[in-house]
This record gives C-alpha cells, sequence and structure tokens, in this order.
C-alpha cells in the first residue's frame, strides 16, 4: 500500500556566485521519517519498499535506522531484481511503536562532497515472519506519520556552524494516519 513520497537530499541551499549572498551559502541534509504504530495484539511483520523515480537509490550512500524503545538500529536496504527499488524488512512488537529514518549517509565524506537529491516513494506490506511457528498479525490496523526532517548548517566546523532543524510531515497517499493492512 501507498505511503507517502520521499526526497534525500544533501545540497547547498544558495549556490555560491560571489556575492553579498554567499554569506547567507548555507547546507541542508534532508532525512525521510515514519513513526509507525502497531496497536494490535500481536507482533507485525512489516516491510517497506522505496522506489526511487530520481535518481536511483543506493546502499553506498544512504543508511537506514529503526528505533524502538530508544535503541537506534543501523542497518542497510535490501537490494531487489529493480535497480530503483530496494526494502527493508523488520518486526514491530504489539501495542509498540518504531521510527524508521532513510537518510544520506553523511559519515562518508563523498557524499558530502558530491551532495545526493534522490526523490521517490515509500509503501508498506504486511509480510510473514520466517518462522512461521511465530504469532503474527495477519490483518490489522496501523497509524503511520511520515515526514522530511532537515538540519542546515553553514559548516561542520566549530564554531561557525549555524545549526538549525525543520520537521515538515507530509501527506499520505490515503489521507489519514489509519493503514488497514493485510497480507
Amino acid at each position: 500500500m501507498l505511503v507517502s513520497t520521499f526526497e534525500l537530499l544533501v545540497t547547498k541551499i544558495a549556490p555560491p556566485g560571489g556575492s553579498p549572498a554567499d554569506s547567507i551559502v548555507r547546507n541542508v541534509v534532508q532525512a525521510y521519517f515514519l513513526n509507525i504504530a502497531n496497536p494490535n495484539g500481536l507482533d507485525a511483520y512489516l516491510e517497506l519498499q522505496f522506489t526511487a523515480t530520481s535518481p536511483s537509490l543506493s546502499r553506498d550512500n544512504t543508511v537506514i535506522i529503526r528505533d524502538v524503545s530508544n535503541n537506534n538500529e543501523f542497518d542497510e536496504l535490501t537490494a531487489t531484481g529493480d535497480p530503483n527499488k530496494f526494502t527493508y524488512h523488520f518486526m514491530l512488537p504489539a501495542q509498540d511503536t518504531a521510527l524508521i529514518d532513510l537518510q544520506p549517509d553523511i559519515l562518508k565524506q563523498e557524499v558530502l562532497d558530491k551532495g545526493l537529491e534522490v526523490r521517490g516513494y515509500v509503501e508498506i506490506f504486511l509480510v510473514k515472519p520466517s518462522d512461521s511457528s511465530l504469532p503474527f498479525v495477519e490483518q490489522g490496523d496501523f497509524l503511520l506519520t511520515p515526514e522530511h526532517r532537515g538540519t542546515f548548517f553553514k559548516t561542520l566546523t566549530p564554531p561557525d556552524q549555524q545549526l538549525d532543524q525543520e520537521a515538515l510531515g507530509l501527506p499520505t497517499a490515503t489521507g489519514s494516519a489509519l493503514f488497514s493492512l493485510a497480507i
């Protein structure tokens, strides 16, 4: 089921040009966040599919992070047969929430140097666990809240970093935060 669009960015927001505008040139790193709530009485096994429309995604310049119970787990997307599509599988415990973050891997200097601009859309699916003996949600309602979060900065070198942040809620494909999923 379609969730929302996404856009990953690492770029200058005002290109330098040898003018007074150079003093306001700043950089932005933008990531996609998806908050998912599982109000059901059983664990849910979920798959997110990220489809890039311009240009393609790459595991080399992105990182995905799952936060359940204040425990950030860094991971990579899983490649599919389509170079524009990647998936991410995870278990969301019963009556719990997770925050999934797909972001540019800014720990890699080449991502900061070259920049990044990737747009696409996100889909979510309820799937069976690999261990079929586990109890799991086969059909249920979930709450999904997608957003973009951006960090603006002049430089990464203190003391003149000039850091700012913003968060923008994204509309969902259903127009609602309530998603009914079934295997």
